[in-house]
């Protein structure tokens, strides 16, 4: 069984879609997530497996900048360890600067990487990984922010929902907030 890592920054723009993705290949695939301490946040513990990985902003604080940067290149090699020991086939990066230690050791170590990007315009973090990318994962052709050499690795899907909201009953939560006013 081919084992999946979903790496994900620290909002929630970047866990709730990282956790759709989660609930659609966790029958299929061995799927686990990780995030960094704000990410977990957003996800329930009794769902989800996940990692925390501590990956420093670098470009959070310009006094820190030369720490900050030696931890990243700790957090690289603690993802290298991390993605070796676990045997893992591919990494899905739905962006975020916590995910890109994460993608730089699944390009030192031929783990497949996919990147989802929800946005219009690609972030950062994916934007770097586009060379190392099999797919950009995305919701319309027409993203901004890459060049034209590109375009053969888009792949469209529909916006991802969560399950709860395709297993609700049309107009059911509607009327629950309706008799909520009353």
């Amino acid at each position: 069984m081919k084992k999946i890592l979903i790496a994900t920054g620290g909002s929630g723009g970047h866990v709730i879609p990282s956790l759709s993705i989660y609930d659609a290949l966790k029958d299929d695939f061995e799927v686990k997530i990780s995030t960094d301490l704000r990410g977990s946040k957003f996800i329930n513990n009794d769902n989800y497996h996940y990692s925390l990985i501590d990956v420093p902003n670098i470009f959070s604080n310009l006094l820190l900048f030369p720490y900050n940067t030696i931890k990243f290149f700790i957090s690289i090699i603690k993802s290298y360890k991390y993605l070796k020991s676990n045997n893992f086939n591919i990494l899905i990066s739905t962006g975020g600067y916590m995910s890109l230690p994460l993608c730089f050791a699944s390009n030192l170590l031929n783990v497949k990487i996919y990147i989802f990007e929800p946005n219009s315009v690609i972030g950062r973090t994916n934007k770097l990984m586009l060379n190392f990318a099999e797919k950009i994962i995305c919701y319309e052709k027409n993203l901004k922010g890459i060049s034209e050499k590109f375009s053969n690795k888009i792949y469209l899907v529909k916006p991802l929902l969560r399950k709860e909201i395709y297993k609700s009953k049309k107009n059911e939560n509607i009327m629950v907030a309706e008799k909520k006013k009353y």
